[in-house]
């Protein structure tokens, strides 16, 4: 077998699974788990390390591996996964199970199935590669990686986490590889609502690989699920001007625009609808104060926040304990709530005085920050549905 080793030319594919956020009940119908559920799309994804074989066609009769592989990865790209497992099928009976190229056809082909979703086909090929790696660390780590994307797609977050975690321990020095081992795990991470741990693991691929569009437009979204609309906006932009891969801008786009103004006046704003059907809108604590995203409901009596929220408001505006309380969620379940008084609220840029808000004694999974009809007296929402839009104003401006 003619194949130089060494020459191997690594190449990213980033795919996506249909669906695999685990939510929590919200205050109101519908909730983040469903927007999620959605984003998830483009957020599930993993980057499988693949090798194109350089073969020596002048030198080495033996060419047809290198046409079989090429051909799979050209039937993967346009999305012809039946194809590709056949050519990477093909390949594999070019080759012999103690060369070192048999692990990485065999990890091309378990990408293949995973987009099939035949899971059990992936992971049939992904162990046996695994096994036939050897001590090549880079075969390891992107075996690694498909398998934790199985794990993924199967439900079990934290074994897919653990597969992640095992990539990043294992030693190469492929640092963009390794990079990509810290994204994947930030994007089980984010479906598991630890937002926060996944930006710390995002930082750490930007870290190693600076030039990593992906890695910015993940970072936005956690930032968008960790309520940090300012961040999540300039990682957005950040990913768009590097000019990525389509699915990376299609995730930046995404954060941008759900976090779009489509007018904007002295009294009144327009905010598209999003995708499961809420508005979400942009509140400040204090003239100059950070925003956050909250989600508006006219149909929730009270406003609530998460508690590392609350925390991050202190530092901007008086907040001041009033009481307990107790909230229904929108799956009937009632939940007590510590209520505090917030001085100095703006929505956008429109005054809300001082408002009520309540923080769950028990932290829910994946609850979306709420703002209620209580806390917005002087604020007037109506919803435009062929537009797809709420227009957002002042109440003394109609």
């Amino acid at each position: 077998m003619c194949v130089r080793r060494g020459n191997a030319v690594k190449e990213s594919f980033l795919t996506h699974s249909d669906g695999s956020l685990r939510g929590g009940s919200c205050a109101s119908a519908g909730s983040a788990r469903e927007w999620f559920a959605r984003i998830a799309l483009l957020l599930v994804a993993y980057h499988a390390a693949v090798w194109w074989i350089m073969t020596d066609p002048a030198a080495c009769a033996e060419e047809g591996l290198y046409k079989l592989y090429a051909r799979g990865q050209e039937r993967l790209r346009q999305g012809d996964n039946d194809g590709a497992v056949d050519a990477f099928s093909r390949a594999l009976d070019l080759v012999n199970a103690d060369d070192a190229n048999y692990p990485k056809v065999l990890i091309s082909r378990a990408h293949a199935y995973l987009e099939k979703n035949a899971l059990q086909e992936a992971w049939n090929d992904v162990q046996e590669a695994l096994t036939t790696a050897g001590d090549d660390g880079v075969l390891v780590v992107g075996a690694l990686h498909v398998r934790g994307y199985i794990k993924l797609k199967k439900g079990n977050e934290q074994a897919a986490i653990n597969d992640f975690t095992e990539a990043i321990k294992t030693g190469h020095d492929d640092l963009p590889l390794r990079a990509k081992s810290f994204a994947n795990r930030a994007i089980v991470l984010i479906n598991a609502g630890r937002a926060d741990q996944a930006i710390s693991d995002l930082n750490k691929a930007l870290e190693l690989y600076p030039d990593y569009a992906f890695a910015y437009a993940a970072r936005g979204m956690a930032h968008l699920k960790d309520d940090r609309v300012r961040k999540a906006r300039l990682d957005s932009e950040k990913a768009l001007s590097m000019n990525p891969d389509k699915r990376t801008a299609e995730l930046a786009e995404k954060v941008l625009k759900l976090l779009s103004i489509s007018f904007s006046g002295p009294d009144r704003v327009d905010v598209p609808i999003s995708d499961d059907g809420h508005v979400y809108v942009q509140v400040r604590f204090g003239k100059d104060g950070t925003p956050y995203r909250f989600m508006l409901d006219t149909g929730a009596t009270h406003s609530v926040v998460r508690r590392e929220v609350l925390e991050r408001i202190k530092k901007e505006t008086t907040v001041k304990e009033v009481g307990k309380g107790r909230v229904q969620t929108a799956d009937g379940t009632v939940h007590a709530v510590t209520r505090y008084r917030v001085s100095d609220v703006f929505l956008f840029n429109f005054p809300l005085g001082e408002i009520d808000i309540g923080v769950f004694d028990r932290p829910l999974k994946n609850v979306p920050n709420l703002l209620g009809i209580r806390s917005l007296k002087e604020i007037s929402v109506s919803i435009d549905s062929a537009q797809r839009k709420a227009q957002v104003r002042r109440k003394n401006s109609l």
